[in-house]
């Protein structure tokens, strides 16, 4: 691909996901490391543009931000915020003792299904490409996740 060609491209991406990754991001990482991670997302997407095939630009961005943002909480465990993950509404409703009691009692990947469902609204199959889970684990995860949740609510 020409750089001209990958450079309008890129723009394309970039102007059609831009925002829809910032609100993704912004519901898990603390608000300082919102345009680190954004930034680190799309030069990355900028570096293996050529490597994405058309169409697929907006699962691989969520897969590639996902993993993102799972390294940096590996690295760095000490930011991750439960809070973090929902938005302004759902932010009054997390004040409530029992939910975030609920969400504290589910593991790190139990709860980023349950919020791809819930709060993303993605399927078993969108989560499996984002996550590199297969359906079956995806929908496993989830109903772990549902149930441990309802138990601890």
């Amino acid at each position: 691909m020409e750089d001209t060609e990958k450079t309008l491209r890129f723009n394309q991406v970039y102007n059609d996901y831009y925002a829809i990754l910032h609100r993704y991001t912004a519901r898990r990482v603390n608000i300082n490391l919102l345009e680190d991670v954004l930034s680190e997302l799309f030069s990355l997407c900028f570096a293996k543009l050529d490597k994405i095939n058309p169409g697929e630009e907006l699962p691989w961005l969520y897969r590639s931000c996902y993993l993102i943002i799972r390294n940096l909480y590996r690295k760095r465990p000490d930011l991750l915020n439960l809070e973090q993950y929902a938005s302004s509404a759902e932010s009054e409703a997390l004040a409530n003792i029992s939910i975030k009691r609920a969400l504290s009692s589910l593991s790190n990947e139990e709860r980023e299904v349950l919020f791809f469902v819930v709060l993303e609204g993605f399927s078993y199959q969108e989560i499996a490409k984002i996550t590199g889970l297969s359906e079956n684990n995806v929908a496993k995860r989830f109903s772990r996740a549902k149930d441990k949740f309802l138990q601890n609510i």
